[in-house]
């Protein structure tokens, strides 16, 4: 009887252990989103001002709610997910008070431009996407971890052209979308790099691709729905 308890243990030990190592081997197995940055031209206009909690309001500068942030990093994961190895892609949840480096935006170069000074690509990044550092992400133990900036450039736009009472030529703005994403190993070293530059988002929007930006006529202002669908749709025609 001593014999077959003990045999019983061994058996329920090694069960155990295999029971481990597949739960080890799927977190191995898994992509982590550890930081995103999401840019924002500062020629963009865009209506809609929000904080956290998503309460409107004229003191809030960002253009989506923590909520939202969620369902986009949610969405992201989703699409990196379907076109890689790993069973699935997990991400750091939206950050309601990021570090203080999140704020700040990138300024370019100033240039004279048909004899008005124009400051180009001035970006002001936007709130409460996930900022974490390699370091802490590599506890999860994850076998991929992507880094994810995006920005949403200026294109152009123009108020109605008006001749004799009548519209010749409807409002409108551009804009583009690039990307670069970079995905590490647990050893920290470049696994891939994928970067790219898009105008095309006519599948969910309307609109019109116009030399190297796609054009929305008919008003000035691009939404926070319309940033929302076309970093998506971006991402996908990144990844495919």
């Amino acid at each position: 009887m001593f014999l077959s308890i003990k045999k019983y243990i061994t058996t329920l030990t090694l069960l155990a252990v295999l029971i481990s190592n597949f739960i080890l081997a799927q977190n191995d197995n898994q992509g982590y989103v550890y930081n995103v940055k999401l840019d924002l031209d500062h020629r963009l206009k865009c209506s809609g001002s929000k904080n956290f909690e998503g309460q409107f309001g004229a003191d809030y500068s960002n253009i989506f709610s923590g909520a939202e942030v969620n369902r986009m990093l949610a969405n992201m994961s989703l699409i990196l997910q379907s076109s890689s190895s790993v069973d699935t892609v997990l991400y750091v949840g939206a950050q309601k008070y990021p570090p203080a480096k999140k704020g700040f935006g990138s300024l370019g170069k100033s240039v004279l431009n048909e004899g008005v000074l124009d400051t180009k690509e001035t970006y002001r990044t936007v709130d409460f996407f996930p900022v974490l550092g390699l370091k802490k992400a590599l506890k999860t133990k994850s076998s991929v971890y992507y880094d994810i900036d995006i920005k949403v450039k200026y294109g152009g736009d123009a108020s109605d052209m008006i001749v004799m009472g009548e519209v010749k030529k409807n409002r409108f703005f551009e804009y583009k979308i690039d990307y670069v994403i970079e995905a590490k190993g647990q050893n920290k070293k470049l696994i891939w790099k994928k970067k790219g530059s898009f105008n095309d988002f006519s599948e969910e929007l309307d609109g019109s691709i116009h030399k190297e930006y796609f054009r929305v006529e008919g008003r000035q202002n691009i939404s926070s729905s319309e940033i929302e669908k076309s970093v998506l749709i971006a991402l996908n025609q990144l990844i495919d």
